[in-house]
């Protein structure tokens, strides 16, 4: 971490995700000092929690199993065992499968990651040159799990 280009400050509380561009001065081996926290504002996408099974495909094909937490238009956060060291210049592809069948392949990179715990990673996967079509598809997939889940709510005692 002595050669910091950036840093973020990611907070889950009550299942939401809150992300912040932070400055972060070493002052020795362990410890650091934060600094100048910044809010990063959101994209005017909508994102839903949404745990789905997927596959990160690595560029020489290795398929990885992951499990999707969040998703919107542009990204989505992922967990998976921390055995995997992803190199966030590359990219990557994500195999989505939904509910009802529909799989998605969406092009992307992985723009951070931290550990959870001992053994699970948690990472953001950025979405880059998404089709328009494949867009849609994703909004659409989106747009039903929020109907599905409201009918749900409404329909609780």
């Amino acid at each position: 971490m002595w050669n910091l280009i950036s840093a973020s400050l990611v907070i889950e509380k009550f299942n939401s995700i809150y992300e912040y561009e932070v400055d972060v001065v070493p002052i020795d081996e362990n410890n650091y000092l934060i600094s100048n926290i910044r809010l990063l504002e959101k994209k005017s996408y909508v994102s839903i929690l949404w745990e789905l099974d997927a596959y990160l495909i690595t560029q020489d094909g290795k398929n990885i199993n992951v499990k999707v937490k969040r998703l919107s238009g542009d990204y989505l956060l992922f967990v998976c065992d921390n055995s995997y060291t992803f190199n966030m210049a590359n990219p990557y592809k994500m195999r989505l499968q939904f509910e009802d069948g529909e799989v998605l392949i969406l092009n992307g990179r992985i723009t951070y990651s931290y550990p959870v715990s001992d053994n699970c990673i948690y990472c953001k996967y950025t979405f880059v040159n998404i089709p328009e079509a494949t867009r849609d598809k994703l909004f659409r997939q989106i747009f039903r799990k929020q109907i599905e889940l409201r009918k749900h709510v409404r329909s609780s005692p």
